[in-house]
């Protein structure tokens, strides 16, 4: 008979073990007009390659405790919850074209002196691809109306010799989705771009 630790092994080998620094990461920002960067291909690929972390948000069913008949107290569940907030974050190029990219996404929802802009004006997606180590993507993760709520700060100092600046950004969404890739995906190959993902 099979110890865990041999089943463990024996289930590995069969499916794989998740690794967290396999994935890619593909923004689609809003159409909008005179928002160049929607149809600047270069700069959406190079957004890809230099996106180094993103979270999966969390997802919580909230219960409470109740005494049914005299039985001991259970946990009842009365409401479902998930995170609707994305954390990136990006490696900084000297001319700080990913901090720009979503300062200037941030400029579609507010604009001074005309106040906010119309939901659908400026709310994009982002799907993330995590890889196994053969560069494979079994299913991707769709986030659905995003747009970026804060371009987090620079942190600069004196004693950050040799250290490469990071830019971080929050990004809110509406949806998500799970969806899983029914042909493997050579993820260095193929992306999203245009997919023309639905919003909610």
């Amino acid at each position: 008979m099979e110890n865990k630790l041999d089943q463990f092994y024996s289930s590995a080998w069969t499916s794989g073990i998740a690794r967290a620094n396999r994935f890619e990461v593909f923004i689609t920002p809003p159409s909008a007009k005179g928002f160049s960067e929607v149809n600047n291909t270069n700069l959406l690929r190079h957004m890809t390659i230099v996106c180094e972390a993103i979270n999966i948000p969390s997802q919580t069913i909230a219960t409470t405790e109740s005494r049914i008949n005299g039985l001991p107290v259970i946990p009842l569940p009365y409401s479902f919850s998930y995170t609707n907030q994305l954390e990136l974050s990006f490696k900084l190029s000297e001319d700080y074209r990913e901090r720009n990219f979503f300062l200037a996404w941030q400029d579609l929802v507010y604009k001074p002196g005309l106040g906010f802009s119309y939901y659908n004006e400026y709310v994009g997606s982002i799907v993330m691809r995590p890889m196994n180590t053969a560069n494979i993507a079994k299913q991707e993760f769709v986030f659905r109306n995003c747009f970026p709520v804060t371009v987090q700060d620079l942190q600069y100092g004196w004693g950050s010799n040799n250290e490469n600046l990071k830019q971080g950004v929050t990004m809110s969404f509406f949806s998500q989705e799970v969806r899983n890739i029914v042909t493997n995906i050579d993820s260095s190959l193929t992306n999203p771009f245009n997919s023309g993902i639905q919003q909610a």
